[in-house]
């Protein structure tokens, strides 16, 4: 447990901005799902919709779908890498040390899949 105190703030941020990475990533695509479906419609009934001159309404949407697919796209990236540089982390998995030499000693080295 001491290991963990030395990075609790740290830890914190880190698990609040994936928290928050992955809210914003869920709320950007429920934005997204309904024009979706209105451009997977659209280009099933007629693929070359996209050469017709579109209304405002439909531009205005359009370009909050892009805005909202880049930003789902973006936190859904931040959120990747600082989950895969929280996990890679040895001080992450050090503490199970102890717990993995009893396995293997019951077990096997090979038990489970393990390598």
């Amino acid at each position: 447990m001491a290991g963990w105190m030395l990075r609790g703030r740290y830890q914190f941020w880190l698990d609040m901005f994936l928290i928050a990475s992955y809210t914003i990533c869920f709320i950007t695509n429920l934005v997204c799902t309904p024009l979706d479906d209105v451009l997977t419609s659209s280009f099933l009934r007629s693929p070359e919709w996209y050469k017709w001159t579109l209304g405002e309404e439909f531009q205005a949407k359009f370009t909050q779908w892009r805005t909202a697919h880049i930003m789902r796209s973006l936190f859904g990236l931040f959120g990747w890498v600082i989950n895969s540089l929280e996990t890679r982390n040895y001080l992450n998995n050090a503490p199970n040390k102890p717990l993995n030499d009893i396995y293997e000693k019951l077990f096997g080295k090979h038990a489970e899949g393990r390598t």
